[in-house]
């Protein structure tokens, strides 16, 4: 069920994927004392702990998206486990968590800074816009892993 226009959380959705069809879900543990929610865009790091994602030219990082994060306001028992639940693979998101920019449908977007963002320098493609709505401030992104 979507959240309220009044709750303080991000807005974030699955609208296609999961819990079935082409995303792939996994348990992580963050990295230091990390807090991440739903929405953030994660990488597993060479330690096997997560922490947010910032793609770079030629990189070929598998990246994951939160969908249960360990804050408090997020999930108590993640916050009490200390772990998130992430996807990744073929799914079909809408959000808050991306960077400022003129979005359009089709566009190619990235990842940096744990947030949706348009192509800067060449980054690799993680899925593409399908619409943007700056009154209600969401993106609705098909990502393709």
């Amino acid at each position: 069920m979507p959240l309220s226009p009044s709750s303080s959380r991000p807005v974030f959705d699955i609208l296609r994927g999961w819990p079935r069809g082409g995303a792939v879900e996994d348990v992580f543990t963050p990295t230091g004392s990390v807090e991440l929610e739903e929405g953030d865009l994660i990488e597993v790091l060479s330690t096997g702990l997560v922490n947010k994602v910032t793609l770079a030219s030629g990189d070929t990082k598998l990246v994951y998206i939160v969908v249960e994060g360990n804050k408090s306001s997020d999930s108590y028992s993640g916050n009490y486990l200390g772990k998130v639940v992430a996807i990744t693979g073929d799914y079909k998101v809408i959000t808050t968590k991306y960077a400022s920019g003129s979005y359009l449908p089709g566009l190619p977007v990235t990842v940096i800074g744990g947030k949706f963002s348009l192509l800067v320098k060449g980054e690799p493609i993680v899925g593409f816009v399908n619409a943007y709505d700056s009154v209600a401030g969401t993106l609705t992104v098909t990502v393709v892993n």
